[in-house]
């Protein structure tokens, strides 16, 4: 509506938008709101890489499951040993690369099959072929990272392990932990009960208890899944829960197609009835295919950049330096021949890389507060920080980094609270009391984050022997 006041006329506010009001809102528009658009088309064009190595003894349905997992088939000329071919059998490295197209989204899959593991009758070092085959791997990204040529460079790094374990057995084998142990530090682990149609659901939670123990108490590190974010719909959330529920995933593969009612469903038929692989209720199969497939692939990709081959990254460049120094130091002691050498002493590589803090880590740290514990000095309780953990996460890895980095630790993280705590007897007299100190809490989740990267350079480096203790 158009009203005349003074010669001029006021504009509806539900009029159409003028000319130069769209010039104006224009101008107001900078445009890397379309950087996630960028980003996607560049990285559609260029394609995804991914690695997955499965372990495991023949006869486990390892072949199965992978053709499963992918609808393809990948072992048709495959032929199985046998007996007399076992004896001597050594753990070989088979891979096969194929192109997967899905909706206009190629990935370029790699697997590493390990045929020959566990098949022998002496399989002491079946390991060893899996380890050198990892490590060759980091080895050549870091020739390839470190040369002029950097724009090509082919990621072969294994960024998972399928680890498949019998479902004969009640718990883990030597040989199997053996393995995990030399592995845990190296690549991405998720441990498979092969063949669990072979096992009632009783059975197969009690395995999956017995299988968590043994990896508890040998300290291995599996593949952990990342904490959701705050902002996640319930949806993602429960199915997050669902998976973590399932570790160890207990699957069946197939590769046969079956008419039930009229659906056709991948299974195994037996004499009593028919085993849906796609069913939730007889095995994880399809949450295992979530998982690393839909959902976590590129966080086990991230996981293996920003840990495993960091770590490998950070040994080789130590060695580097070290070899240098050696070359240094012996190149300076001929100089004078008149001068009496010292001994040859071979000096333990101490030099660790930067310490940096990790929002993974960090975050890791913040999501196990105990929320019983009582405040610091500062007055911040624990639950408010495990609450926020997702917001705090990204201020105190930059805090922790900057204040690392500057060599100035805050002085108010230094104030300490005493508490005097009763003991026994009469509260009333001072002698039944005990002072405890209370520090910031945020001061000891960097303390810890710190511990965390050095014990972990020590384990991986082997400079602590197995006879020094922490009090001598």
């Amino acid at each position: 509506m158009l009203r005349e006041s003074g010669g001029k006329q006021n504009r509806s506010p539900f009029a159409p938008e003028s000319r130069h009001q769209h010039q104006d809102r224009d101008r107001d528009y900078i445009g890397f709101a379309t950087l996630p658009d960028q980003v996607h088309r560049k990285s559609v064009k260029r394609g995804f890489d991914f690695t997955l190595m499965v372990v495991g003894e023949s006869g486990l349905g390892k072949s199965t499951l992978i053709n499963s997992l992918f609808l393809e088939d990948l072992y048709k000329t495959r032929r199985i040993p046998d007996v007399s071919e076992r004896i001597q059998k050594t753990t070989t490295i088979e891979r096969k690369t194929m192109e997967i197209e899905e909706r206009g989204v190629k990935l370029r899959l790699t697997i590493i099959d390990t045929p020959g593991f566990g098949d022998a009758v002496n399989c002491e070092d079946s390991w060893r072929v899996c380890i050198n085959y990892i490590d060759e791997q980091f080895r050549q990204y870091f020739t390839d990272e470190s040369g002029l040529n950097r724009r090509n460079i082919q990621d072969n790094r294994v960024h998972c392990c399928l680890y498949f374990v019998p479902p004969w057995g009640h718990s883990l084998r030597h040989m199997d932990l053996e393995l995990m142990k030399r592995l845990h530090h190296k690549v991405n682990i998720v441990v498979v009960i092969a063949k669990a149609d072979t096992l009632t659901t009783t059975e197969v939670a009690k395995l999956k208890k017995n299988i968590l123990n043994d990896i508890r108490e040998n300290h291995i590190q599996m593949y952990e899944f990342p904490e959701c974010d705050s902002d996640e719909d319930e949806e993602f959330k429960q199915q997050d829960r669902e998976l973590k529920a399932s570790v160890p995933f207990a699957v069946v593969g197939s590769n046969t197609t079956l008419e039930i009612a009229g659906k056709k469903i991948r299974g195994r038929q037996y004499p009593w009835g028919v085993v849906d692989v796609e069913n939730p209720k007889h095995s994880d199969f399809i949450k295992l295919r979530t998982m690393l497939i839909s959902t976590h692939m590129q966080d086990l990709k991230d996981v293996t950049e920003d840990v495993h081959y960091e770590n490998f990254r950070a040994q080789c460049i130590s060695q580097i330096s070290q070899h240098a120094r050696e070359r240094g130091e012996r190149r300076y002691s001929t100089l004078d021949s008149s001068e009496k050498q010292s001994p040859n002493i071979t000096p333990i590589d101490s030099h660790m890389p930067e310490i940096s803090f990790r929002r993974r880590t960090l975050r890791k740290i913040l999501m196990g507060l105990n929320t019983n514990k009582a405040c610091g000095s500062d007055g911040i309780p624990p639950i408010v920080l495990k609450k926020c953990a997702p917001e705090l996460t990204p201020v105190l890895c930059m805090l922790f980094n900057y204040s690392y980095k500057l060599g100035i630790f805050p002085s108010n993280w230094k104030i300490a609270r005493l508490q005097p705590v009763p003991i026994k007897g009469k509260k009333t007299l001072p002698s039944n009391y005990r002072p405890i100190t209370l520090l910031s809490i945020i001061s000891k989740i960097m303390e810890k984050t710190i511990n965390i990267e050095l014990m972990e350079y020590l384990e991986h480096s082997d400079i602590i022997n197995d006879r020094q203790y922490g009090f001598t």
